[in-house]
């Protein structure tokens, strides 16, 4: 066999799933430092004991925190109704999410919260407030294990429902886990939603992006460990085909390249939970053969790769003839020549007026 010449693929690329908003899921990262002081102005002040509403400097209204503190909270009684609060820290306003609004069937006691550092605010009166807890938690900045009041564990909704937390920075090795409501003043579930339930145990290798997720009307929490891979459609293209492909097992947010033999295909963020789709053009010119396809994170510099196999095309198609469809009326008038064709043959064997079927036998005339 003789050798084959290398030519580099030519790639078009089309981007066909970018990341998801980052704000929707706790991805972790600090947002901001710790403030020296939070408090929770709102329509409501005025009926927890504040002079007027929304005054940032009630008493009433302050959470409890320290500037080396994460979260900060504090639960008061307030009455039935319907009420709105916005978050006020450092002599400011909080995130951009702005102003929020509840409703009491009847007085409750409500606790507000402030996470420094995913920056979030909420209260148990909009929705459960989900920590995860357990033996890792030091490993991902929290003073101490099984804390359930630790801000850097805590889980938001994120773009499926579902409540989720991504950490990237967990050392290999086995963890056990549960989930905690309210900062430890609700309930507590463990292995397949039972309360208070068995450990979760998982297993983190090394460079492997971690996803805890939460679903609240089963109690469920699910943790998967992901190592950075790269799984295609189909793993055979044809040369001048298209390659669909996810990337997994990034650090949320990243950028990541993936290249085919070393030309870029695809180059963008991955999403909430580390991944990201795509779809690139493989130029008719390719060689066939094994080809690889790497990705690589510009931040994590974790790498995945990918054997492809790229096949030739079809032997028309190379000998550089365009073909286009004829549609029906092109359909007829080809078959209408060809008939055409097939009469003039027969004409010219047979002689002027003359059919086949007139021949004698002996082929005398």
């Amino acid at each position: 066999m003789g050798s084959r010449t290398h030519i580099r693929p030519r790639v078009t690329l089309a981007v066909l799933a970018l990341a998801a908003p980052l704000l929707a899921l706790a991805v972790a990262s600090p947002a901001t430092a710790a403030p020296a002081n939070v408090s929770v102005p709102g329509d409501f002040n005025s009926e927890i004991g504040c002079g007027s509403d929304w005054d940032p400097s009630c008493a009433q209204a302050q959470l409890t925190g320290t500037s080396a503190d994460e979260l900060w909270t504090m639960t008061v009684s307030i009455p039935a109704g319907t009420w709105s609060y916005n978050i006020y820290y450092d002599s400011t306003y909080g995130p951009t999410a702005g102003q929020r609004t509840f409703t009491l069937a009847a007085t409750t006691a409500v606790t507000f919260y402030y996470n420094a550092f995913f920056d979030r605010f909420g209260s148990s009166a909009e929705d459960v407030i989900v920590t995860a807890f357990g033996d890792f938690q030091s490993e991902i900045g929290c003073t101490s294990d099984w804390d359930s009041s630790c801000a850097r564990s805590a889980l938001f909704l994120d773009s499926t429902g579902a409540y989720s937390l991504v950490e990237s920075s967990l050392p290999a090795g086995s963890y056990q886990t549960k989930v905690w409501h309210d900062f430890g003043a609700g309930a507590v579930y463990g292995d397949g939603g039972d309360s208070p339930g068995s450990n979760i145990f998982f297993s983190v290798l090394a460079d492997q992006t971690v996803i805890f997720k939460y679903d609240l009307p089963t109690h469920v929490l699910t943790v998967t460990a992901e190592s950075p891979e790269i799984v295609f459609a189909s793993p055979t293209v044809a040369a001048g085909g298209t390659l669909t492909a996810t990337v997994s097992g990034f650090v949320p947010g990243e950028i990541v390249e993936a290249n085919l033999d070393g030309t870029p295909i695809f180059t963008g963020a991955v999403d909430e939970f580390g991944h990201a789709s795509f779809s690139a053009t493989i130029a008719p010119g390719s060689p066939a053969g094994a080809a690889t396809v790497t990705a690589t994170g510009a931040m994590s510099d974790r790498v995945a790769t990918q054997g492809l196999m790229i096949t030739a095309v079809a032997a028309l198609a190379e000998t550089g003839v365009d073909f286009v469809p004829l549609g029906l009326p092109g359909a007829l008038l080809l078959a209408a020549g060809a008939v055409a064709m097939f009469a003039r043959r027969r004409y010219a064997r047979t002689g002027s007026g003359r059919s086949l079927n007139n021949v004698p036998a002996n082929g005398a005339k």
